[in-house]
């Protein structure tokens, strides 16, 4: 059965989420790194999907503060894959178990550094960048949790 979460907690997980928030506001990532390990130990059960409608939130905000500057060259094609990539990601959470989560996240990680310091160049086109858009909605939703 689902069960109030107690006011003093939420208040304790919006310091959090205001710090988190921060932390994204003035370097552009932190949110889920700064929160989401904090919320986790205040109560499990305001991780992953507050930090996944927090960054949307943060996201939309960006996106209207910055509307004027914002240029597309190309990366609306990155945006379209987001979508089914977020869906794919939100459906690994939902079936695929914790340390196999981690795994994949230690190996992108991994494979993420491997391939900077082999200083790893792709074509950017249409096509590459749809893909991209899809494993940056799969990971993204991944490392919310």
């Amino acid at each position: 059965m689902l069960s109030l979460i107690e006011p003093t907690t939420l208040l304790l997980a919006s310091v959090i989420i205001f710090f988190g928030s921060l932390t994204q506001g003035l370097i552009g990532f932190g949110l889920a790194v700064v929160a989401a390990p904090f919320l986790y130990i205040l109560d499990p059960r305001l991780v992953p999907v507050p930090i996944i409608l927090m960054g949307l939130s943060i996201s939309l905000l960006t996106l209207l503060r910055e509307r004027k500057e914002l240029k597309f060259n190309g990366m609306q094609y990155a945006l379209l894959g987001r979508i089914p990539g977020g869906f794919i990601g939100v459906g690994l959470l939902l079936i695929a178990p914790q340390p196999i989560l981690g795994l994949v996240i230690a190996s992108i990680v991994g494979l993420t550094v491997m391939l900077s310091v082999l200083k790893f160049n792709i074509n950017i086109n249409r096509l590459n960048l749809f893909i991209a858009g899809i494993l940056s909605g799969i990971f993204g939703n991944i490392a919310a949790i």
